[in-house]
Order: structure tokens, then sequence, then C-alpha cells
């Protein structure tokens, strides 16, 4: 090292110093890999316990309310069911969406756009549009249950089920990019 803390260079060759600066490259490369693998795991993990909480949660809601209503029509529980069954539906094809749009982010960088990540991503694009079409499907169910008959049943306790929660979750592994980013000006001379 010399005084100012640089490394000694002067008797080394070009080839080897060119070599060196390879090896920490693809070093880092490496390293930047595996920290969006872990970001992309972590967000998963986060995205999962999230659904499950809420999952229970509506779960909970649903079956204290359906013990309330089992006196009640049932062609309006059947419609209300439907209804909530495509919703869940909605939320699983979301949740495949982030997931699928993680994983195409994944293999678009490790592949720099080789057609495996396109492929990916067109799975990604699909679930997003089944995610919009069950959602659709489901809110048009629901505005076909009639209130009016199921007096006795509170459906405004399925406000406390918050979907915003998945609002939270990114998909992008930050700290993975702003490094990536920080790469070219680390590579020009001083």
């Amino acid at each position: 090292m010399t005084d100012e803390g640089h490394p000694e260079v002067e008797n080394v060759s070009v080839g080897t110093l060119l070599g060196e600066v390879s090896k920490d490259l693809s070093t880092l490369m490496r390293q930047e890999l595996e920290l969006a693998k872990a970001e992309l795991r972590q967000e998963a993990t986060e995205a999962t316990t999230i659904a499950k909480e809420e999952a229970n949660k509506a779960t909970a809601i649903a079956k204290e309310e359906a013990n309330k209503a089992s006196g009640i029509a049932k062609e309006e529980a059947a419609k209300a069911g439907k209804g909530a069954g495509m919703l869940g539906g909605a939320a699983f094809a979301g949740f495949m969406l982030v997931l699928f749009l993680s994983l195409a982010l994944m293999w678009a960088l490790a592949d720099l756009f080789d057609s495996l990540g396109w492929a990916t991503l067109v799975v990604a694009v699909l679930w997003g549009i089944a995610a919009a079409v069950l959602a659709a499907m489901g809110k048009k169910k629901l505005k076909q249950v009639d209130p009016k008959r199921v007096t006795q049943v509170d459906l405004t306790r399925f406000k406390q089920v918050d979907l915003s929660r998945f609002k939270t979750i990114n998909p992008k592994p930050e700290r993975t990019v702003d490094t990536l980013q920080q790469v070219p000006g680390a590579l020009k001379p001083n």
C-alpha cells in the first residue's frame, strides 16, 4: 500500500491488474445477485405472511358471520360465497403477479434480458390479467347480494381485513439496484 492508501501497482503487469479487476468485478456481481435473491426472498416471505394473516382474519370473520346467517336464504349466501371466492382467487393471482414479476426481474438481471426472463414476464402479465378478470367477476357477484335479506349479518366487519398491506411489498431489490448503479462510477480512474 502507498502512503495515500492506494494499492502498490508499480511493479505489477497490466495483465495481472486486469485479471484482479475482472476477478473483483465477477465477485461483486455474484454478491449483488445473491443480495437481490435475498431481498426478493424477504419480500416474498413478507407477502406470504401478510396473505396468511389477512386470510386468517377473513376466515375467522367469515365463519362467525356464516354461523349467524345459517338460517337466512341459502341463495344469497351462495352468491356472497362465490364472490368472496373469486376475490380470493384475485388475491392469489395478485400474489402470483408479485412472485412472477420478482422472478422476471431476477432472471432479467441474471440473463441480461435473455428469452427466459421475457418468458417469465409474459407469465406474470397473464397472472395480472387473471387477477383483473377474477376481481371484476367477484365484484359483480357481490353486487348481486341483497343485503336487505341478510340483515343479521354484519358485512362491515370485513373492513377489518386490510388488503392495503400488500402495498408495502416491494418486488424491486432496492439495495442491489443502488449498488449496481454505482459500479460504472467506481470503474472510472480517479
